[in-house]
């Protein structure tokens, strides 16, 4: 507080969250907080971090660096934390910043949303609450966000956990609280996922896809049982599965085969090639004016590779102003390339942890590994080639060059005067010592004495065979 430190992080725990003793001792640190005109997050927190390449901030414990991207993620819980950082790891959701706010004795939520609904690099909100500690704060501030045409995301898990109270007298008060909290989030124009996949998935629809125009949904899939099942489930989250132009479906029928179904849903059955995804029956549909938003669904059939389908619809859809939404059931064949696609909408940073540059003298910067006087990274040292050296072992090797065959043992001659004298160093005993090797006290049955040995006389077979 001296040095005229503007925040700070408390990631300790013992303080609200273990009864009054506790909170007690948070409210003594907050008024010294408060007192120094500081800002605290926290106390029973993860930590924060900051993605962007010209911080690359990591003030967390968590094993995880997720890529940089364009949303802000706040929890509540350290532990939901970590496995978001994680799942926005594998699944290549670019992450700006991330904040635990644990306790939120200082810095809320709505803080948060504040001052992610006016940074330009947010464009997702994704927020984990167990609690509403302002709600009327909460939906001005989110009403504020959506004008300014920022998206929020808010998980079901994150819905206000009720504080160690006695039992409600009827099971009527817990409905009542989840139809105010579904009330309040449907008004700030929030949207609720009911697991943390769903959360993801909302995320990367509003993080890589724009924004639809109108409520109306083309289905494109090489099956007919999934387009009505999704058909149905459009029908019933308030979506319009539209009638095509007669154009569109002209163009549908003049390349689809007679048993093929070209109107809403477009079942292109299944013998469709990656071919008729793009550039053909996608680029149609995105093209039909009486369509804001296109699904496609795919089942991979013998012979089609989900793979190349999934790329066919990466390139038909490249560029387009509508979104388009993919479904692939059996996706272990095309995760890679799907994780491929999301990967390239968002940005990777080095974390921190790894800048730490490995030659002396050299200084990692946020931009990377430097160059001295260009700033890029400095040019890999090339090792000298080391010779080939005959994998074979030494006795096998000089009996391939030596056509006489091996030579043969004959008996060594005593080191040492006096024969069989081990402490003159001419005996095979233990307290024999080598002569002219530095070794008092090792006989010639140790291990290294022999290895030399053996390794000598390999050298002085190799000499004699070149």
């Amino acid at each position: 507080m001296a040095k005229g430190v503007k925040g700070v992080l408390v990631v300790s725990a013992g303080f609200a969250e273990t009864g009054e003793e506790g909170k007690a001792r948070q409210d003594a640190l907050l008024a010294r907080v408060r007192g120094a005109g500081m800002r605290m997050v926290g106390p029973n927190c993860l930590g924060l971090l900051n993605a962007d390449p010209e911080v690359a901030l990591d003030a967390t414990f968590a094993p995880t660096w997720p890529p940089h991207g364009g949303v802000a993620f706040s929890s509540q819980s350290g532990a939901v934390g970590l496995a978001i950082l994680d799942y926005a790891a594998e699944l290549g959701v670019g992450i700006h910043q991330f904040v635990s706010i644990g306790n939120k004795a200082d810095v809320s939520g709505n803080d948060l949303i504040e001052h992610w609904g006016a940074d330009p690099a947010v464009s997702v909100v994704l927020l984990y609450l167990e609690s509403f500690g302002n709600p009327t704060r909460f939906l001005r501030i989110c009403r504020e966000v959506a004008r300014r045409a920022s998206r929020s995301s808010r998980s079901r898990a994150a819905a206000p956990a009720p504080a160690p109270a006695p039992p409600a007298p009827h099971t009527g008060a817990l409905a009542g609280l989840e139809t105010a909290v579904e009330a309040l989030i449907h008004q700030a124009g929030v949207i609720r996922t009911d697991t943390i996949e769903e959360l993801f998935d909302v995320a990367m629809v509003l993080a890589h896809q724009p924004v639809p125009r109108g409520d109306r949904v083309a289905l494109l899939t090489n099956a007919g049982g999934p387009g009505i099942m999704a058909a149905d489930a459009c029908e019933s989250h308030g979506l319009r599965v539209g009638e095509l132009s007669p154009h569109t479906v002209a163009a549908l029928r003049a390349f689809l085969p007679p048993e093929a179904s070209v109107r809403n849903p477009v079942d292109m059955i299944a013998s469709a090639t990656p071919a008729a995804y793009e550039p053909r029956a996608l680029p149609l549909l995105l093209a039909d004016p009486e369509i804001d938003a296109v699904i496609v669904m795919f089942v991979p059939p013998v012979g089609t590779e989900a793979a190349a389908v999934a790329a066919a619809i990466q390139r038909g859809g490249a560029g387009a102003a509508k979104p388009i939404l993919t479904s692939f059931m059996g996706m272990r064949a095309c995760r890679r390339r799907c994780r491929r696609c999301a990967r390239a909408a968002s940005r990777r940073t080095p974390s921190p942890r790894r800048r730490r540059s490995p030659w002396p003298g050299w200084c990692a910067t946020a931009s990377g590994w430097p160059r001295p006087g260009t700033g890029g990274r400095p040019a890999r040292r090339r090792s000298r080639p080391r010779p080939r050296r005959d994998r074979r072992p030494p006795r096998l090797a000089a009996r391939r060059r030596d056509p006489r065959g091996p030579r043969r043992l004959r008996p060594r001659p005593a080191r040492g005067p006096g024969g069989d004298d081990r402490r003159r160093g001419g005996g095979r005993g233990p307290r024999a010592r080598p002569a002219g090797r530095g070794q008092a006290g090792v006989g010639d049955h140790h291990p290294q004495v022999r290895r030399r040995r053996r390794d000598a006389g390999a050298r002085r077979r190799r000499r004699r065979g070149g």
